[in-house]
């Protein structure tokens, strides 16, 4: 549709409502117009357009609260399609959505939008932090240490820098921690998380999403996930994750090692 034709009314692609980062507003689609489709939702729910601007490379997050099936769309150009970056129904039920981040310096388009024709009012906060590459992630990884239990956390504005073959793609945040082997070994890498779906993968390449090796996302449950396997010597990578987008929280990371 794009914002050409609505460019009087507030919350369209010709007036965007300026977005300060670090902020919760509030807001309604019930009169808005239909700026834009997302990938995530069919359809032509009304959007509010938001605009921000970012000097730096940095972490966004967006969650939104909605009394209705409401989603979030971020495109760099208002109103086109083609340009979205990300798009998000559910996070992690119709009543909440979420987006985890990483950009480059530029102007951007935030659209709280919905699902089919669904709209009503919803509350979105946003957040922003420094933005960590993916080759940084990759070498300030924490050494994992045989038998010793790790407590970590996903939570807060994090990158999702890396993804997975299971768990819906593991587009959530995730840490990055590095397993030396000295010899052949029968490794047993196991997490389990307080509240939310977790996933668990290793590479061989860090930063290489076609060297991953092993993926799970539920042992006997969403909240924890078990990787099993005789492994060579070497270093290998692993990734504490969460399933889809918006799984993110506490979390506690086993590895245990033995003769194959």
């Amino acid at each position: 549709a794009g914002g050409g034709s609505t460019a009087s009314r507030e919350g369209t692609c010709g007036r965007p409502i300026d977005l300060e980062l670090g902020s919760t507003v509030s807001g309604s689609t019930m009169e808005a117009d239909d700026v834009s489709g997302g990938r995530c939702v069919p359809g032509s729910a009304p959007d509010v357009v938001y605009e921000f601007t970012l000097d730096r490379r940095a972490n966004v997050c967006f969650d939104m609260t909605s009394t209705y099936d409401g989603a979030l769309i971020l495109q760099r150009e208002c109103g086109q399609a083609l340009s979205e970056i990300a798009c998000n129904d559910d996070a992690p039920d119709v009543r909440h959505s979420g987006l985890r981040e990483s950009l480059e310096p530029g102007t951007y388009y935030l659209l709280a939008s919905g699902f089919a024709e669904a709209r009503g009012t919803y509350s979105l906060t946003s957040a922003v932090s420094q933005a960590p590459s993916p080759a940084d992630a990759c070498q300030q990884a924490q050494l994992l240490t045989a038998g010793q239990d790790v407590q970590g956390t996903t939570a807060g504005c994090l990158p999702d820098s890396f993804q997975a073959t299971c768990a819906a793609g593991a587009r959530s945040p995730e840490k990055v921690y590095r397993l030396n082997l000295q010899k052949r070994s029968r490794v047993r890498l196991q997490t389990s998380t307080n509240a939310h779906d977790g996933a668990l993968y290793i590479r061989r390449t860090c930063a290489d999403a076609a060297s991953e090796m092993f993926c799970n996302d539920d042992y006997r449950n969403v909240q924890q996930s078990l990787i099993t396997a005789t492994m060579d010597p070497g270093t290998y990578y692993v990734f504490v994750d969460g399933f889809a987008g918006g799984n993110q929280g506490n979390y506690t990371l086993r590895v245990e090692l033995r003769n194959p």
